[in-house]
């Protein structure tokens, strides 16, 4: 795409946004005049949630028929642009890491500004996966959520070893490989049982000052919607996989990122390792008796299988005592409750 005054970008539903220089987005969408400039009280916005340190979800309540959304920055706005658009939310990237920026919706006048320094989370890139159908929906599974962009690491597990006190997963056998967990850091950690996967949930939500619970694996009806974005066989449509679109066929896992991230901004979806699911698995035909379930989901392929593991309808099933170097995880993030308080708390903290 050569570089003008407006960039579109076909987003999902067949709709087109526009992003331009001057860095305004006319949205056909919602917002409601609230009383005052504070971060929490910004007419019509819910609240600004760092992604990357390049990124920020905009999301803001129904209640108006013409908003502008607006980015300001000290300098390098010209390259903030929205990417997706929805009913009360717009993912906004270009965003440079040390700017201070402003978002500010307008409805015939200017609300707000609001001031937000952009910066990433240490620890997780996070991508937005939007509900099913337009605007928020219900929470549970269709759910709008925030998705790891890239299956976890050997350095990111290997801090939480360091400072949980958590054991080492064990080192995989892989060919012409030494020392995989301290060698490669950026490839994708294996060998975690599914306890210990929540483990680092259970951590990462205590690092970040989250609540409880608020990062854990994503339920499988979670990690099927993102990974149906492109509403395709595959993450990335219905074309064949080949080896420019997924890691799998081959003799170890690659480095996370490698390959075209879907439509959501999520990488390794299909193939690179099996991702762990929050759910006990349930054959989608049981035949006899139920009895207790012994076995967590298991979604997305690895880098072991042939192509046809990678397709969306392919599940496994595991033991969740059990660790495989053809295993992985990812993990989730709800939106936070009360998200307008939720972002001015961050913000607050922040000093911005």
């Amino acid at each position: 795409m050569t570089r003008s005054t407006c960039r579109w970008r076909r987003i999902r539903g067949g709709t087109l946004a526009a992003a331009c220089l001057s860095v305004c987005l006319v949205l056909s969408a919602a917002g409601a005049r609230a009383q005052s400039n504070g971060v929490a009280g910004v007419p019509g916005l819910s609240g600004i949630l760092p992604l990357t340190a390049g990124s920020v979800l905009v999301y803001w309540p129904p209640g108006s028929t013409a908003l502008r959304l607006v980015a300001e920055g000290a300098s390098g706005k010209a390259g903030v642009r929205a990417v997706r658009t929805g009913s009360g939310w717009a993912v906004m990237e270009g965003l440079l890491a040390g700017q201070d920026y402003r978002f500010r919706l307008t409805d015939g006048y200017i609300l707000g500004p609001v001031r937000f320094h952009t910066h990433g989370d240490p620890y997780v890139e996070w991508g937005f996966v939007p509900a099913p159908a337009p605007g928020v929906g219900e929470r549970g599974a269709d759910a709008p959520l925030l998705l790891s962009r890239t299956e976890i690491t050997n350095e990111l597990y290997l801090r939480y070893c360091r400072e949980a006190g958590a054991p080492y997963p064990e080192e995989p056998n892989f060919r012409d490989v030494r020392d995989y967990l301290q060698n490669y850091p950026h490839h994708p950690v294996v060998n975690v049982t599914w306890h210990g996967a929540a483990g680092f949930c259970d951590w990462l939500s205590r690092t970040l000052g989250l609540p409880p619970g608020s990062v854990r694996l994503p339920a499988e009806a979670e990690w099927e919607r993102a990974a149906r974005a492109s509403s395709g066989l595959y993450p990335w449509g219905d074309a064949r996989p080949d080896k420019t679109r997924a890691h799998y066929g081959d003799s170890r896992p690659a480095r996370v990122g490698s390959y075209p991230a879907s439509p959501d901004g999520l990488w390794d979806l299909a193939g690179n390792v099996w991702e762990w699911c929050r759910d006990w698995y349930v054959p989608e035909e049981p035949s006899g008796a139920a009895g207790e379930p012994l076995f967590k989901v298991v979604r997305g392929g690895s880098w072991a299988d042939p192509p046809d593991m990678l397709r969306m309808e392919a599940r496994g099933k595991l033991s969740p005592g059990v660790g495989l170097s053809t295993v992985g995880f990812r993990v989730a993030r709800p939106l936070p409750e009360g998200f307008p308080g939720a972002a001015a708390a961050l913000m607050d903290e922040t000093g911005k």
